[in-house]
Formats: structure tokens, C-alpha cells, sequence
């Protein structure tokens, strides 16, 4: 039993079913209908039920927050069937339908007690959440999708939550941010035109609630077009038994070098015949026609793995830009990942680091991709990270960039960035965005995070860490 069960029944009848679906509709349609997917089972193939289920809840706490053109259907439940429900329940059910979605940033974490959250779109203080089970797989200044509502005092996670990268959360945000430019214009013309005056902020704040109510499609919208492994999404083949020998997965992982812009790397790798383009950050590696791959060796009683996009090239690997200065590429092979280290050196040069890499299996990865949690098997590293300093490589690092133009911070220096108090924020936001994408990494592996205290303490933001 859960606190909806009977709203759900009584929304199986009258209007309801008709509203539901529309707001299944605003939430999936896109994505299935340009992936030509027909059936609920084809988007569990694709995404893993344990992300549909967390969609479909979502779907259910945006359907309760609507006004339609019957009401809204849990003040229609309560008026006809509130006497049937407890306090808390109902607390709960006003709670959510008064509540939108946002994207929320993680911190002082405890897990299976709680966190606390602070919404990135509206701002306002940190909230102390209660939650259990999220908070065992939660890092420091990770952002979520979700709704928070307050039942007696006390704030919850309603329905599921949607892990967003941080370049993600800036295009939303961004997005966001354009619709209340609008909602403001028109909130001002009707004051105007009432001869009323209101305080800027409330009118802004005003406005964000407004598109933010009616923005919820966005974030599943927005999430399901970053979710997949790849941007063209080579499918990933059957798992083997336990036993069976995995097929690796490599990550590597290379910081910008000192003065590198995104947009020098953007030119170069558009101009690399072997990279495909499937966004302004993103490109395909893959094998140009004619071109000889060099062969794999199939490991024991193993399968190799090969995905080719719809022009029939041999896709070997990903290469994405970050905005934390770093330069990603993920590929299936130990042989690929030393191929594509050559290739990164001769299409980029100096302009990157040498790569940290990391080594994983499949089995690992999709149980994450598709249960949202990382399983319990740690991740072997190759011997580049097992005879490598990792934290001098990272202080050396880090003390160079403290002096050098960072894109996330107008290109600015972190140092002279942090001399004013607009600047002082966009450090604090650099800096989380430095942590999350240490953490994440680290997540699960052999290696300890790298700790960024004594950058917080160096540029005098140590008292802003929320």
C-alpha cells in the first residue's frame, strides 16, 4: 500500500484516463516517436525498466499538479473521497500537487538519512530532505530532476529523481530561464496595465514558478535525449553468465592543458575525418571506409563487441568535451583505447594532458545505466593509473589552472574570478562541478576523490560551500 493507491483507482474512471495520457504524451512522445518505438517494452529496452518506472512516477506527480479543464484531480479526489484518507496521505497528495520540478544540487550527505538539497532554478536555502535509499548512491554537488514536497514540517522526494550532468542542468537551466523572460514580460504588462508596481525579484520569482509549473516534459524530455551510453546508442549486446568473460569498457579522462580552449578541440576533432559530429560536444570515433581496424583478440569463451551507426561506418568509441575543462572518450577495448590515445595525440597534440584511464566491464556499466546504482564490483585499473601519482598529477594540475582562463568562468582565472562577489559564485560552481565529476569518476574504483579543500580555502570560498 502507498500513500496514492486510492487516487490512483479513482483516477481510473470519469475524465482522468484522458488527462493521464496526456501527460504521458507531453513526457515520452518525442523521444519514442524519434526512436520509432511503438510499445512500452521497446522504451524498456532501450532506457532499462528501472528509469521507465521512475518516469512513469514522475509522469503521475506531474498529472496531480495540473489544472485541467475538469480541475485539478487531487482536489477533486479529496472533496469526493478526502474522508476515506488519513492526514498524512492527504498532506502528501496537497503537497505534490502544489509542487514543481527543478533541479536540485546534493550536499552533506548522510546516507539512509537524508541530504540536503538546494534548487539551482528558484535558489532560496539548502533544504534538509529525509531519504533513505537514495542517499546510499548520492555524491557531493551532484544535480538531480525532481519535486520536494513538505508534509508536516518535514521535506521529501516525490516520485523519482533524474541524475543530470552539469552540462546538462545548464542547458535546462538556460531553457528555464528563456520561458520566464517571456512568463515576466507578460506578469509586467498586466501590472502596467493595472497601474500596479511589484518588487523585481517577486515578479522573477513569480514568473520561474509559473513556467516551471506547466516544464515538467522538459526534464524527461531533456534527460532521455542525454541517457543513452552514445549519442547514436550502439545497443549493447545479450550479458554472458557470470562466469562468462566480460567484454571491457575503458573511460579515458584528459584534462585541458594549459590555455586550451573548448573551441580549439571542437575545430580540430570536426576536422578529423574519423570523427562524426552528434553534437557541439560530442563526436563518434569511428572507422572511415577502407580503413583497416586492427583486430581484437577474442578473449576466452568471450564475444567482441562492434556497433556500426546508420552510414554504416564501424563506430569505435565517444569523445565528449566537458565543461570542467576535460576532455572524455569512452571505447570497449583495451586495443581501442590505445589506438584512440594515439589518435587524440595526433589530432590534438599538447593541447590535452595524457589521459587517466579507468577499465570496467559491461555487466558493470549496464547496471548502472540501467538500475541507476552501481553494482558492487570494483573496477580494475590499467597500469597507466596503478603506476601513476595520481594526487601530484592532480595538484600540478590544479595549481596551474588556479592562474589560467577557465570557459565556465567567462574566461577568467579562478583567481581573478574569486576578487568579486559575482565571480566569488561562479567559482563556488566551478568548484562543485570539479567535485561531482572527480566523484562520479572515482565512484566504485580503487581510487580515493580528489580532495578540493585547500582550492576552497586558496580562493577564499571556503565560507560559501553549501
Amino acid at each position: 500500500m502507498t500513500a496514492l493507491d486510492g487516487l490512483e483507482k479513482w483516477t481510473d474512471r470519469g475524465p482522468w484516463p484522458g488527462h493521464y495520457q496526456e501527460a504521458i504524451y507531453d513526457h515520452l512522445e518525442a523521444f519514442c516517436e524519434a526512436h520509432d518505438f511503438d510499445t512500452l517494452e521497446e522504451l524498456e529496452a532501450e532506457i532499462g525498466e528501472h528509469w521507465v518506472a521512475v518516469l512513469y512516477d514522475m509522469i503521475m506527480d506531474d498529472f496531480m499538479s495540473r489544472e485541467t479543464r475538469d480541475g485539478n484531480v487531487v482536489d477533486q479526489y479529496l472533496e469526493r473521497r478526502g474522508w476515506n484518507e488519513k492526514a498524512i496521505p492527504k498532506a502528501y497528495m496537497k503537497g505534490i500537487r502544489d509542487s514543481v520540478m527543478s533541479i536540485y544540487e546534493a550536499s552533506d550527505i548522510r546516507p539512509g538519512e537524508s541530504f540536503m538539497a538546494r534548487d539551482l532554478i528558484l535558489g532560496g536555502d539548502p533544504l534538509l530532505v529525509t531519504e533513505r535509499s537514495a542517499t546510499h548512491d548520492m555524491l557531493q554537488g551532484e544535480h538531480s530532476a525532481m519535486r520536494i514536497v513538505e508534509v508536516r514540517g518535514h521535506h521529501f522526494i516525490a516520485g523519482g529523481m533524474l541524475p543530470f550532468e552539469p552540462d546538462l542542468s545548464e542547458q535546462v537551466i538556460d531553457e528555464i530561464n528563456l520561458r520566464a523572460d517571456e512568463a515576466e514580460d507578460e506578469i509586467c504588462e498586466m501590472l502596467s496595465e493595472k497601474d500596479e508596481h511589484a518588487d523585481p525579484e517577486a515578479v522573477r520569482r513569480l514568473s520561474l514558478a509559473k513556467v516551471l509549473k506547466m516544464s515538467a516534459p522538459l526534464f524527461s524530455e531533456e534527460w532521455l535525449k542525454d541517457t543513452m551510453l552514445y549519442p547514436d546508442d550502439p545497443k549493447l549486446p545479450d550479458l554472458p553468465p557470470a562466469d562468462f568473460v566480460e567484454i571491457e569498457y575503458i573511460e579515458l579522462h584528459c584534462s585541458f592543458a594549459e590555455s586550451t580552449t573548448r573551441k580549439q578541440l571542437r575545430d580540430l576533432l570536426n576536422a578529423a575525418p574519423d570523427m562524426e559530429a552528434v553534437s557541439s560536444a560530442a563526436w563518434n570515433w569511428v572507422a572511415l571506409a577502407g580503413e583497416e581496424v586492427k583486430s581484437q583478440a577474442k578473449p576466452a569463451g568471450g564475444v567482441l563487441y562492434e556497433a556500426h551507426p546508420e552510414n554504416g561506418a564501424l563506430f569505435l568509441g565517444m569523445i565528449e568535451l566537458k565543461v570542467v575543462e576535460k576532455l572524455e572518450a569512452r571505447v570497449n577495448s583495451a586495443a581501442h583505447a590505445k589506438e584512440l590515445q594515439i589518435r587524440l595525440k595526433d589530432i590534438l597534440g599538447k593541447l590535452v594532458a595524457d589521459p587517466i584511464m579507468v577499465h570496467k566491464t559491461v555487466k558493470r556499466v549496464v547496471a548502472a545505466h540501467c538500475t541507476g546504482h552501481a553494482s558492487n564490483e570494483q573496477a580494475d585499473l590499467l597500469p597507466e593509473v596503478e603506476i601513476r601519482n595520481i594526487k601530484e598529477l592532480h595538484d600540478r594540475h590544479y595549481r596551474e589552472i588556479l592562474d589560467q582562463p577557465v570557459p565556465m568562468l567567462d574566461d577568467a582565472s579562478p583567481r581573478a574570478a574569486a576578487k568579486t562577489p559575482e565571480g566569488q559564485e561562479k567559482v563556488v560552481a566551478w568548484l562543485k562541478v570539479l567535485e561531482t565529476d572527480e566523484a562520479g569518476m572515482c565512484q566504485c574504483n580503487e581510487i580515493e576523490p580528489y580532495d578540493f579543500s585547500w582550492m576552497w580555502q586558496e580562493l577564499g570560498v571556503s565560507h560559501l560551500r553549501k
